[in-house]
């Protein structure tokens, strides 16, 4: 079937069901703490449940995907000899 609404796919929304703004809250929540507590924040920020535990742990890797290569391309290569940093 096509899409009803191609001009959906200009406003660059995520391929999942949730939101940017739940993925970035469920991240910060995780990174200050558990993932329960990530989940009662959520809970609170939104008025009630809108999303589970195993969705929040899934949001959470999801965003972390691409850590190491950050990391990676950011680590400094040792000079060659005769040359300073």
């Amino acid at each position: 079937m096509t899409n009803l609404y191609p001009a959906d796919a200009m406003l660059g929304l995520p391929r999942g069901r949730h939101s940017l703004g739940l993925r970035r809250l469920a991240v910060l929540e995780a990174a200050r703490g558990s993932y329960d507590t990530a989940l009662e924040a959520i809970d609170r920020s939104c008025g009630g449940r809108v999303v589970g535990k195993r969705q929040v742990e899934d949001l959470v890797r999801a965003a972390a995907v691409d850590v190491a290569a950050f990391y990676a391309a950011r680590t400094p290569t040792r000079p060659r000899p005769g040359r300073c940093w």
